[in-house]
This record gives C-alpha cells, structure tokens and sequence, in this order.
C-alpha cells in the first residue's frame, strides 16, 4: 500500500461538493471518461465533469490517457483510507467506500444481536455481560475518535496561525 504525503492528504481533504463526488467516483471506477462520469453522477454538463478532471491532472491526481479516459495515478489508486476533512474518514475496500462508523456501527449491530440472543436463549446474565462489551467498547472508540480529532483540530489551528 503506498502512503500519501500529508501535501496530497490536505489536497483530498479539500475537496467539496462535485470535486469530491467526481474524485469518489474515480476511486471506485480507476478510470473514467468525461461522458461517462456525467450521465452517472447525474451531473447537466460534460465540461463541469472536464474542469474537475483537468485540475486534478494538473495536482497530479489523474494522468489523461491517449483514449481520453482519464486513470488515477498509482499513488492514489492504491489508497485505502482517506480523511475528508476534520471529521470524515473513508475506507476503500475492493472500489466499496465505507465510511469509518460504517465498521464501528456493524460491530455495534453485531454485539446487540448477540446480546439479544444471548439474553433471551442463553441467560440474562450473559446478555448483560455482552451489553457491557458492546458499551465499553463503544466508549473506548468514541474516546479514541475525539482524540484524534482534537489532535486533527490542533495541527489544522497551527497550520493556520503559520
């Protein structure tokens, strides 16, 4: 997997609106062509869709092939995790992005249910105690989450003051 320089990180985590949607739609297509890119982000105009494209060749996030379809560069269709923003990161796995609570929530469902099960098959004591997991483990992630997002916060106020 290769690792982005924090200078490209700050690039993607700029990125708003049809930039970003056009950029998500890159990371789970590899490549696209102007068109294409369009008519399946519902967007009215080709040249909105060219704009994006060409500036992100220009940042070095695209290369325009000969066929004028346009391919992420080998650094950026490898990733697999990107902050967007202070708050959102994503997770990209086999062009599926997954939000970051997207795995919190599923493990979250899957502790409920087998405390369901548990309490009501099994005794409710074992349920209980299972409930308790899942509630420790949910603030253990949420702790570590704020952390990471004063720590994020602070570096974005340091950048800025400079």
């Amino acid at each position: 997997m290769n690792i982005v320089a924090k200078e490209e990180q700050d690039i993607i985590a700029e990125l708003k609106g049809t930039a970003l949607r056009i950029f998500l739609f890159l990371l789970k297509n590899n490549e696209i062509g102007i068109r294409d890119a369009q008519r399946k982000l519902g967007l009215k105009s080709a040249s909105h869709v060219q704009y994006h494209l060409q500036r992100f060749e220009h940042l070095g996030i695209v290369e325009k092939m000969a066929n004028s379809r346009y391919y992420l560069t080998q650094r950026y269709s490898e990733l697999r995790s990107i902050k967007l923003g202070l708050l959102t990161e994503i997770y990209i796995y086999k062009g599926v992005i997954i939000p970051s609570i997207g795995f919190f929530s599923g493990a979250l469902f899957t502790i409920l249910i087998f405390s369901l099960i548990f309490y009501f098959q099994v005794s409710k004591l074992s349920g209980f105690i299972i409930s308790l997991i899942g509630i420790f483990s949910a603030a253990v992630y949420f702790l570590i989450q704020a952390i990471q997002i004063l720590k994020n916060f602070s570096e974005t106020e340091k950048n800025n003051k400079v």
